[in-house]
């Protein structure tokens, strides 16, 4: 049950990050992404990230 909890903050936590980017995509108007990955790859592609 606590590895369940443990798991879910896990997940909560990546899903957070995955929106961070995407904010800062969109305000960096990289482009509109349909998938996380690309909200990434977009970020990678301009130097935003290392």
């Amino acid at each position: 049950m606590v590895k369940d909890g443990i798991y879910k903050n896990i997940e909560y936590a990546i899903e957070t990050v995955f929106d961070i980017c995407a904010v800062i995509n969109a305000d960096l108007n990289l482009g509109v992404s349909k998938k996380d990955e690309d909200i990434v790859n977009n970020l990678k592609m301009n130097n935003y990230s290392d």
